[in-house]
């Protein structure tokens, strides 16, 4: 089954070509590795793949799949100042979980934790 498939990916930006007829397919239990000079594409390659650039092809995720991404760098002004509020909520919407269940989960896990710290079953406590 693909993951992922891509075909005839192009990129242009400012008038020059970064990618160029790309294609490949990701499999389940594959891996993809993206090796390349400085400049050769490899950043704008996995933005594209995000959708958080302008390309021509055709980019195709399974409807399973969950992506994550950390930038190499953030922008304080656009993503700062960030609150736990606001980290709890995406997490919350990538759970797709209310955020009560997942406090009430919390919860139920620290009980658990507290009742049995004193213990010297527990994993790590000697």
């Amino acid at each position: 089954m693909n993951l992922l498939q891509v075909r005839d990916l192009s990129v242009r930006i400012e008038n020059k070509t970064i990618l160029e007829n790309v294609n490949f397919e990701l499999e389940a239990g594959e891996r993809l590795v993206i090796l390349g000079p400085n400049a050769a594409g490899k950043t704008v390659l996995l933005k594209t793949l995000l959708n958080l650039f302008p390309y021509s092809g055709q980019i195709t995720w399974a409807p399973e799949v969950r992506i994550g991404y950390v930038p190499q760098k953030i922008d304080p002004e656009r993503h700062l100042p960030l609150t736990y509020r606001d980290l709890f909520n995406a997490k919350c919407k990538v759970l797709k979980m209310t955020a009560a269940r997942i406090t009430r989960n919390w919860k139920l896990l620290w009980d658990i934790y507290r009742a049995g710290s004193s213990s010297e079953g527990w994993s790590g406590s000697r």
